[in-house]
């Protein structure tokens, strides 16, 4: 992975590449409009692209919107594709400059900021040294892609590519992100049942199936009450991560586009 900062009117902003695309640090794009990613995840546009683009490429939000706590480089990072149209949303000419930085580094490996370090012969070296590992990891990736495939045709397994698990300090309620919706929380509760991501225990608590439980979309949190004879109770709630947040926006978004 090869990480470049990049100075845009004084603020920094991250870029990651890594296997033929680049992710970055959007938390860091933000700053320079005074927003925040999650500010964007609410607008009916990005829930359209991100909808879009999933089903387009056949992945989840979580493979193209991580957030990373603590390290080197923390905040929401988003995948190239998602990238750009956040930072369309944010400025068009900002939208320029990244989609600009986004092709140097997909093509050089680096950014030629003064085009006369393209007469340097340190830095042409660099470059040509940069296009041979890419061949070579081009090449290793293409061999790994033909054995896969053909262990496929043998066993015909259902293969699932899982990223690294974001976590989230934010916890939401599932009214939260049902009001989002324009429903209520029972009403999105009962959803998720019928479309198997969750199963009830008891009277109030929701739990997860087995399949979600370890995908980082919810935490549980423990509710204190007052029972009727004054002793204190306790009771298990079921919260919602951002990431879990984002993959219930995708999942209603995809149910409503099958019934069109």
């Amino acid at each position: 992975m090869e990480t470049t900062k990049f100075n845009y009117l004084g603020n920094a902003i991250t870029f990651q590449r890594e296997a033929g695309s680049v992710m970055i640090n959007a938390t860091e794009m933000g700053k320079n409009f005074q927003v925040s990613p999650s500010q964007w995840f609410r607008t009916e546009q990005y829930n359209k692209f991100i909808n879009a683009l999933s089903t387009v490429h056949n992945c989840i939000p979580a493979d193209l919107v991580q957030v990373v706590n603590g390290g080197s480089n923390p905040g929401t990072w988003m995948h190239e594709d998602v990238a750009m149209e956040f930072a369309r949303w944010l400025s068009p000419s900002f939208a320029i400059w990244c989609n600009d930085r986004t092709k140097e580094l997909l093509k050089y490996g680096a950014t030629a900021i003064n085009p006369d370090d393209l007469l340097n012969p340190d830095f042409i070296i660099k470059l040509a040294t940069e296009l041979k590992n890419e061949r070579a990891r081009a090449e290793l990736l293409q061999a790994r892609t033909e054995a896969q495939q053909e262990q496929l045709k043998l066993s015909a397994p259902k293969v699932q590519y899982f990223d690294e698990v974001l976590q989230s300090e934010s916890l939401i309620l599932i009214t939260v992100i049902a009001k989002e919706l324009g429903m209520s929380g029972k009403q999105l509760n009962l959803l998720l049942k019928e479309w198997g991501v969750q199963y009830k225990v008891g009277e109030d608590t929701w739990v997860p199936y087995a399949k979600y439980q370890n995908a980082g979309y919810t935490a549980s949190k423990t509710h204190y009450f007052t029972k009727t004879d004054g002793n204190v109770g306790t009771s298990i709630l079921t919260v919602w991560t951002e990431k879990g947040r984002a993959f219930i926006h995708w999942l209603y978004n995809k149910k409503m586009s099958e019934k069109v």
